[in-house]
C-alpha cells in the first residue's frame, strides 16, 4: 500500500510576504487558533486521494497539535480515515524521522510532499548520503507560496506512477 508522508504548511496552505517577513496563510478563516488551511488545496488533495488508495502520514509540526485532524475535517479533507499516524521528533531532521517511520512499519512504497526539504534530502546536517540517496526519488517539493496547485496534484500522480486517465481527472476543464 502507497503512504504519503504529507506536510501542512506550505502544502495544504500558504505563505506570503509581508514587509519583508514570511507569513503562514490558511484562509482568512481561521478555527480554533490555528492558522488555517486553503479549502481549495484540501480539495486538490482530496482529488488526489479520490484518485488513488494511500495511507497518510503526518510529517508536520501540525503532527503535535491535538486539533489537527478536526482541523483537517473543518477545512474540508475528506479522507481522515487514512491518516494512519505521523512522524516523531525522537530523530534530528525529517529524512531520518521518515526513514524511521518507514523501516518501523516495513513500508517499501510511498511518496513525501513537502515545501520544505532540506532536512529530508537537502544539506541540513542531519541529512546523510544515504538518507539522501533513500528519499531523493520520491520527494514532490511544493511551492511555500502556492501550495499543492493542480499541477502538483498531477505530478504526485506522476511521481507514484499513475496513468494519464487518472491525472486527466484532476486537471480543471
Amino acid at each position: 500500500m502507497m503512504h504519503l508522508f504529507l506536510d501542512i504548511d506550505g502544502v495544504l496552505n500558504r505563505y506570503y510576504l509581508n514587509l519583508g517577513c514570511i507569513i503562514i496563510q490558511g484562509t482568512p478563516e481561521r478555527w480554533r487558533s490555528c492558522i488555517g488551511m486553503d479549502r481549495y488545496l484540501v480539495d486538490n488533495l482530496n482529488s488526489v486521494l479520490d484518485t488513488v488508495e494511500m495511507k497518510i502520514v503526518i510529517s508536520s509540526s501540525w503532527m503535535y497539535n491535538k486539533n489537527t485532524l478536526r482541523a483537517l475535517k473543518h477545512f474540508g479533507f475528506t479522507h481522515l480515515d487514512k491518516i494512519v499516524g505521523g512522524t516523531y521528533k525522537r530523530l534530528s531532521g525529517r529524512g531520518n524521522q521518515i526513514i524511521e517511520y518507514l523501516d518501523e512499519h516495513g513500508i517499501n512504497d510511498f511518496v513525501i510532499v513537502d515545501d520544505e526539504v532540506n532536512d529530508i534530502v537537502g544539506d541540513h546536517e542531519s541529512v546523510t548520503n544515504e538518507v539522501r540517496n533513500r528519499l531523493s526519488p520520491y520527494v514532490l517539493k511544493t511551492n511555500m507560496y502556492q501550495g499543492l496547485t493542480e499541477d502538483k496534484c498531477i505530478e504526485l500522480l506522476n511521481l507514484i506512477g499513475e496513468d494519464n486517465e487518472k491525472t486527466k481527472r484532476i486537471q480543471p476543464d
